[in-house]
């Protein structure tokens, strides 16, 4: 995996609180999506069901892990959704060590989304993917993304953490480009949390 800060991809796999989607790049068309709830925003979820802050100190946690237990698992062609995993986690969240049960969501999740972003790759011939958003940071997803990468012969690049963690620098820098293109608004922008990147 590559870390870069400017590259021209074929797909983007865009995980965050709010978002998880593939999104076809030379059309910015969102090819496969949860069909509920953002990875980032179940794994925040997950956290503080045991006590936690965070996904990332969930992360901590699961890297410290004894052993698999079975989970949910639901794809559905390129699409994906979280909320039954995140209730049978609940449901055992008083049963099993707490890092097991870290490290099994976080797994079975990120399998989900690699099983749909490997048949978008191959919808779309796709060879040059960008990994984005907060989820972006984690070593479990990186790690699992580096045996895609030999697996498929394909190349994952993402930004550094601080650019995927940070909505304002993604924001000022989207302005910069589009500043860069002639493209001007007149303030004040009306913020619209249902605006989907593919209304672009």
């Amino acid at each position: 995996m590559e870390y870069v800060n400017n590259v021209e991809g074929d797909i983007a796999l865009y995980v965050s609180g709010g978002n998880t989607q593939i999104i076809y790049l030379p059309e910015l068309k969102v090819v496969g999506e949860t069909l509920d709830i953002g990875i980032g925003n179940m794994l925040d979820k997950a956290a503080r069901e045991i006590g936690l802050k965070n996904a990332s100190e969930l992360e901590q946690l699961a890297l410290s892990h004894e052993q698999y237990i079975e989970m949910p698992y639901t794809v559905k062609g390129m699409h994906t959704t979280f909320s039954g995993i995140l209730t049978h986690f609940k449901r055992l969240s008083s049963k099993y060590d707490k890092r097991d049960l870290a490290y099994s969501l976080m797994h079975t999740s990120y399998a989900m989304l690699l099983e749909t972003l490997a048949r978008a790759m191959f919808a779309y011939n796709a060879k040059k993917i960008i990994l984005c958003g907060g989820v972006a940071q984690s070593k479990i997803l990186n790690e699992m993304l580096k045996e895609f990468e030999a697996l498929y012969d394909v190349k994952v690049y993402r930004a550094p953490n601080e650019f995927n963690r940070d909505n304002g620098s993604m924001i000022a820098y989207t302005g910069y480009l589009l500043f860069k293109k002639g493209k001007k608004d007149e303030l004040p922008v009306v913020p619209d949390p249902n605006y989907r990147i593919d209304h672009l």
